[in-house]
């Protein structure tokens, strides 16, 4: 049996503007949000900045943010598929445009032991 808390999100998603000061963020393992707040109190996520073309992995522990890795990506306005998954011990994630096939190499890796 494979652990209880692995999870795969897939998210398609397009913007109308790159540039501003906006974000994506999502989830994994993650437990509490307390009332008024974006993130949990313990979990892993990703953030997409799309004013600076960057892809953060991080975790929270007890609503401390502990950035893991990150990565310089190309956000067009075009439709992109993001796919962040938590597999064992192990966090990945990977972006490519929906119009691509997916891609077969993650583009953050990070190993996690809880």
């Amino acid at each position: 049996m494979g652990n209880p808390v692995d999870s795969d999100l897939l998210m398609r998603f397009r913007v109308d503007k790159v540039g501003d000061e906006q974000w994506i963020k999502a989830f994994v393992r993650a437990d509490e949000f307390q009332e008024g707040n974006s993130s949990p109190l313990n979990g892993y996520g990703i953030r997409l900045d799309l004013k600076t073309q960057q892809l953060t992995m991080f975790k929270m522990e007890n609503k401390n943010t502990y950035y893991l890795a990150n990565a310089d990506i190309d956000i067009t306005t075009d439709w992109h598929w993001l796919r962040l998954r938590a597999d064992q011990d192990q966090l990945a994630v990977k972006l490519w445009k929906a119009d691509e096939n997916e891609l077969e190499d993650w583009i953050l890796v990070h190993e996690i032991s809880e």
